[in-house]
């Protein structure tokens, strides 16, 4: 095994190359740059690497090492940039589709706010519209909900799409009309449980007892607020607008309900 040692470092000394014995292996520099070399193994690799390399023997080490180029890492690094990129995109994506699998979903804090309009909507004898106007002006209405109006409204996908355009988050035509093709039936049944459809008469009143008599318009109760009978011009309108938002704003002694019902009125007749 000496022998061995002795015949490794006159080959370096013959080279000219420096080295350090250091435990098993060698510390060499050839051509300014500086290679570990493991005589029993036979192996080599360049300081700061990790591969080790496979040599015959101590010439063979010597000639591999004055040619040697580490392989080019660029392309290495541009993989592993490219996978963690396509990495976070699938984070995002993922991201993505659950935020539209929540932006799917009826709230039930919604549910109660149509609870609340289809009770006056009935007695008052309104129009579906009528519902519709109330949310939308007390309430930000997610896609689905949208959706889900549509749906118990009996109304074309694309009443949903538009309106979703203007007022929500602006799905595609194809994700509007999967939302509806996917929970309608399921919609349906619920909005019959709970509400019994548009024709339930109130369970609590007697078969006998006729119904009530439906109200003159489905705006009286807008007509009124502003004081107002059919038929009117525009000019009417803005006329009574201005006077009853002048005596029911908070600066004038009013209250912000009353004001905020003020100008409801007047947005929904402005349509008529």
């Amino acid at each position: 095994m000496k022998k061995d040692w002795r015949s490794v470092e006159k080959t370096f000394l013959d080279n000219g190359i420096d080295y350090q014995l250091r435990d098993w292996y060698y510390l060499c520099k050839i051509d300014n740059r500086e290679f570990y070399y493991s005589p029993q193994k036979g192996k080599w690799r360049l300081k700061g690497k990790r591969v080790w390399l496979q040599s015959n023997d101590t010439t063979d080490f010597i000639n591999q090492a004055k040619v040697y180029s580490p392989p080019n890492r660029t392309k290495h690094n541009r993989k592993r940039a490219n996978s963690k990129s396509n990495s976070n995109k699938n984070k995002q994506k993922n991201n993505n589709r659950s935020y539209k699998q929540d932006s799917y979903k009826v709230r039930e804090a919604f549910l109660a706010q149509f609870d609340y309009y289809i009770n006056i909507q009935r007695k008052q004898g309104y129009k579906n519209a009528w519902i519709w106007h109330s949310l939308l002006d007390n309430y930000k209405l997610t896609t689905a909900e949208i959706c889900w109006l549509c749906v118990v409204f009996n109304y074309s996908p694309w009443w949903a799409y538009c309106k979703s355009k203007v007022h929500s988050d602006g799905l595609s035509e194809k994700e509007v009309l999967r939302i509806i093709e996917l929970n309608r039936n399921q919609w349906l049944r619920y909005f019959q449980h709970r509400w019994g459809g548009w024709n339930q008469r109130n369970s609590n009143s007697s078969s006998s007892t006729p119904p009530p008599p439906p109200s003159p318009s489905p705006y009286q109760y807008h007509l009124q607020l502003l004081q107002l009978k059919f038929p009117f011009t525009k000019e009417e309108l803005k006329s009574a607008y201005r006077k009853k938002s002048l005596e029911t704003h908070p600066d004038a002694g009013g209250t912000a309900e009353a004001f905020r019902q003020i100008n409801h009125a007047y947005q929904v007749l402005s349509k008529v």
